[in-house]
């Protein structure tokens, strides 16, 4: 499936470059269409009724886990990141009033003041305010506004999409945590087994029923279990780091972790939206980013036309009493030496790479949706196949150990099968946190929750 979805958005990017029968996209509206057509065409199988809250936080409380929800909040409000967007969004807004100002005529006041006496004249001193406006003609302020404004709509969404990433992060951060400190503890049991397999192979020794070679090998098991103990320690204290950077705090490791993992959400509904490139942040971002090219291009194209200006002086001096200024003001650029053409060339070729950015964009989002909605069903069979493999492994050590406490086997068959139960469990561990990840990632490539649609009355009267 994700080749025919490639082939038809490459086609539609090969259509926005060369043109159609029409010719020349004429609008950002008609090039984010001719990308998102091909989308609304998936498979019948990509498609589903699903709807989706592209901020809230559904999501995070489908796990269930209170303290999960504590940690998003406080990353939220501390993660210098998410600080730096935020302040990106001001920025933008701040544009905007910049270009809206070019709109409206702008009125000064100024005083001046000459002294006379060196130059045997009387002083002089002057006063008045100043209006200058510029007139709209052909547009090209307005445009110049609907740039901006499409820059803010894009840095917003940049700043929603970021909110998302961060509470994702943290999310899976606080995962790996928790699956490191459960692979701690394990490590640590397992330090506590070999301790009794060394007793054991001591004791029987002693009775003259075990030998050297045993208690060596137990000795050796035992470290082997205190070095992967010391790994796991290592790997849990970074872990916390890694969270505690994200919510903003001095990467110290003292967090405190829950003993177990959550259980995964249950299933999601079958199928996924079609429309699932308008409800991501990041693709909300790239669309606007689209528009601001074409209102780019417009911009520079009414570079040609003249500019016409107005200035209105009033004010009173000493010398006259009373000062009036009128002048209308015209501007026809005949000869720039090619540099009006030059950004238009320049505004066309951004352009471009916005329809392309898109498309790549939308690529990314698709692959993303179809990957994890295909990794999540072959991790729920791999995990039902660990369960069976931890405890039939398990099984099997435990009779082999007391096959051995009653003189029927070697030490070296427990060691083998014991090694086959705790790379299971580890393995386990390992898919657990793997799931619960990847169904993260799955609420992040749909853009936000996801739920069952439900029917309306008209509907349900059929």
């Amino acid at each position: 499936m994700n080749k025919h979805i490639k082939t038809i958005l490459t086609c539609s990017l090969i259509l926005l470059f060369t043109g159609c029968e029409t010719g020349r996209v004429a609008s950002h509206e008609e090039a984010v269409q001719k990308i998102k057509t091909p989308a609304e065409n998936l498979p019948a199988n990509f498609k589903g009724q699903v709807t989706s809250t592209m901020e809230d936080d559904g999501w995070l409380k489908s796990f269930n886990d209170p303290m999960l929800v504590k940690l998003v909040d406080e990353a939220l409000k501390n993660n210098p990141g998410l600080k730096i967007a935020e302040a990106k969004v001001d920025q933008a807004r701040g544009l905007i009033l910049q270009s809206e100002s070019k709109l409206k005529p702008t009125i000064g006041l100024g005083a001046e003041y000459a002294d006379g006496a060196k130059y045997n004249e009387k002083d002089v001193g002057t006063a008045g305010a100043t209006m200058s406006w510029e007139l709209d003609v052909w547009g090209k302020l307005e445009t110049g506004v609907k740039k901006t404004e499409e820059l803010q709509k894009a840095t917003l969404e940049d700043y929603k999409f970021a909110k998302q990433s961060l509470a994702a992060s943290v999310t899976k951060a606080w995962f790996t945590a928790v699956t490191s400190k459960l692979q701690l503890d394990f490590a640590n049991d397992i330090i506590d087994i070999q301790k009794e397999n060394l007793r054991i192979a001591t004791v029987r020794k002693e009775i003259g029923q075990g030998n050297g070679k045993d208690v060596h090998l137990s000795k050796a098991e035992l470290s082997t279990a205190q070095e992967a103990s010391q790994g796991a320690q290592i790997a849990y204290e970074d872990a916390l780091r890694s969270l505690e950077l994200l919510l903003g705090r001095y990467p110290s490791a003292d967090i405190q972790t829950t003993d177990k993992l959550v259980a995964v959400p249950p299933k999601f509904p079958a199928g996924i939206p079609s429309q699932v490139l308008e409800r991501r942040p990041d693709m909300k971002a790239m669309e606007s980013r689209v528009a601001q090219a074409f209102y780019q291009v417009k911009e520079a194209e009414l570079l040609h036309l003249p500019s016409f200006k107005l200035t209105l002086g009033l004010g009173v001096n000493s010398a006259t009493d009373a000062i009036e200024k009128f002048t209308a003001g015209i501007f026809a650029p005949i000869y720039t030496g090619g540099k009006i053409e030059g950004q238009i060339a320049t505004a066309t070729a951004k352009q471009k790479k916005a329809i392309a950015q898109y498309v790549a964009v939308a690529l990314v989002a698709l692959k993303e949706v179809e990957g994890t909605l295909n990794l999540e069903s072959h991790l729920i069979k791999r995990k039902e196949y660990l369960n069976i493999i931890v405890d039939e492994n398990f099984q099997a050590y435990n009779l082999t150990k007391k096959q051995y406490q009653i003189g029927e086997g070697s030490f070296l068959d427990v060691l083998v099968v014991q090694q086959k139960w705790i790379s299971a469990e580890i393995a386990k561990l390992d898919m657990d946190s793997k799931t619960l990840i990847n169904r993260v990632n799955m609420h992040m490539a749909l853009g936000g929750s996801f739920e069952e649609k439900q029917p309306t009355e008209a509907e349900k009267g059929k």
